[in-house]
C-alpha cells in the first residue's frame, strides 16, 4: 500500500468492516482496494465508531488526511520508540509485506492484484530467494534421482 494511498483515502465503512478498504483517487489517482487482516478488523470497527464524523480514516488534528510527510514522521518516531537503528521508511511495510506474501505462494497474478502494479515485470522487485530455500527445494529434487 502506497502511503500516499494511506493519506488520502476515504474510507469506506462498511467495506472497513469487512477486511477491505476502498482507496478513492489513490497514487497515480487509480481507485483500489486494499486488503488488511481479518484481526484488524475489532480494531478499526472501534476506531471507526469512535470517530465517526471523519471524513479519511486517519485524519490530522485539521481534519484533513495526513501528508506524506508526517506519515514518515510518525514512522521514524515508533523507529525510534522501538530501538531499530536501520532506515525505516512507509514504503518498507508495502515491499516486506509483499515480498511475503510471494514468499508464501501466493500467484503472481494475486500479488499484481493487492499491488496495484499494471505488469507482471515489476513484481521481480519482490521475488526474493534466500539460497537456503534454494537449496531445500533442490535437495529434495535430487533425491528423486537416487544418486
Amino acid at each position: 500500500m502506497y502511503y500516499s494511498d494511506r493519506t488520502n483515502g476515504n474510507d469506506d465503512r462498511d467495506r472497513a468492516t469487512q477486511s477491505k478498504i476502498f482507496i478513492d483517487q489513490g497514487k497515480g489517482n487509480k481507485d483500489r482496494y486494499i486488503l488488511f487482516p481479518e484481526s484488524f478488523r475489532l480494531v478499526l470497527k472501534s476506531h471507526l465508531k469512535a470517530n465517526p464524523k471523519n471524513r479519511h480514516l486517519f485524519e490530522s488534528q485539521r481534519f484533513g488526511p495526513f501528508s506524506p510527510r508526517r506519515v514518515q514522521q510518525i514512522v521514524h518516531q515508533y523507529r525510534q520508540r522501538a530501538g531499530i537503528a536501520q532506515h525505516v521508511h512507509p514504503h518498507l511495510f508495502r515491499h516486506q509485506m509483499l515480498t511475503y506474501l510471494t514468499s508464501q505462494g501466493l500467484s503472481d497474478a494475486q500479488i499484481q492484484l493487492i499491488s496495484g502494479h499494471k505488469t507482471k515485470k515489476r513484481l521481480e522487485v519482490y521475488q526474493h530467494l534466500s539460497l537456503q530455500a534454494v537449496e531445500s527445494a533442490y535437495q529434495e529434487a535430487v533425491r528423486s534421482l537416487n544418486i
